[in-house]
């Protein structure tokens, strides 16, 4: 029972971090305009791609944790030590009203698109998840401290019966399944939130860092077809018969990703308007990367 209580947990926090990974890849790539399944990456690539986004994440989240426990702590010795009445009548009612009014919050932006196009990221989920366990939580306290008064005046008939009777223990299964399915489901909805929103900002770092980043030089047997719609800032120039079977020669482009046997090249100047790229890592095409001095690579 123990190890269950410690692995169940632990599967869902690292469900969550894997889930937080491949979303925010998924969100860098779409950035550049490419789909994720048009990469054809492997597991382990993804895997490592997502890496990228979950640190900062997963610290905060463990400090979340940490903070949870930590108070919850102080709430049980509140709850063990006669004379806390006061303090636990405040923090009972006080977090089931927080809870309340955060479920509010969630419904408000889960009915009104206006509402939930506007807010941050992540905040009405964020809010549906908090909301329902503070709720919860809330509940918990009260019920928790109102039996142990009864038990302490020895009423063991009346509330600790009505309490521990089937009824009642039914009713709270159902409603700790209603707020475990509530909590998970708005976690994984502020992830999606959250983890799209870092796959964009990493994005945007990385297509502010192209200039530094080592040229591709690309020559073909073919030319490209409208090239200019790629970025004003990719050249083409004919090459001579020196070259042998090569014709053309493109600049200006950096290496964004390869994988599936294509290249997948973005020019170094990234815009609104600019393209990805795409062509075959074969035969076909020849390239050179050029390395910038003082590039960085992060």
């Amino acid at each position: 029972k123990q190890l269950t209580s410690v692995v169940a947990p632990s599967t869902l926090v690292t469900s969550l971090l894997f889930y937080f990974g491949y979303i925010g890849t998924r969100s860098r790539f779409d950035y550049f305009g490419v789909y994720l399944d048009m990469t054809d990456l492997s597991n382990q690539q993804l895997l490592l791609y997502g890496l990228e986004v979950i640190y900062v994440p997963a610290a905060l989240g463990f400090l979340a944790v940490l903070a949870a426990l930590t108070f919850h702590s102080g709430v049980r010795w509140l709850l063990d030590v006669r004379g806390s009445d006061t303090a636990i009548l405040i923090i009972g009612p006080g977090a089931a009203l927080v809870g309340i009014l955060l479920i509010g919050r969630a419904l408000l932006g889960i009915f009104n698109s206006g509402v939930y196009d506007r807010e941050v990221p992540g905040t009405t989920p964020l809010a549906l998840t908090l909301g329902s366990v503070a709720m919860a939580y809330g509940v918990w306290i009260c019920a928790r401290r109102a039996r142990g008064v009864a038990a302490d005046r020895a009423e063991h008939g009346g509330l600790i019966a009505w309490y521990d009777g089937a009824t009642m223990a039914g009713l709270r299964r159902a409603g700790q399944i209603c707020v475990g399915g509530l909590a998970i489901a708005g976690l994984f909805w502020s992830v999606h939130e959250f983890a799209w929103a870092s796959g964009s900002a990493r994005a945007y770092r990385d297509a502010v860092k192209l200039p530094k980043k080592p040229e591709v030089m690309l020559d073909t047997r073919e030319r490209l077809t409208d090239i200019s719609a790629v970025s004003a800032w990719v050249e083409e120039s004919p090459l001579s018969p020196k070259e042998g079977a090569f014709r053309y020669r493109y600049t200006g482009l950096r290496l964004l990703l390869s994988s599936g046997g294509n290249l997948f090249l973005v020019p170094e100047r990234w815009t609104t308007s600019g393209r990805t790229l795409v062509v075959p890592y074969d035969d076909s095409v020849r390239i050179q990367l050029i390395p910038k001095p003082g590039g960085s690579q992060g």
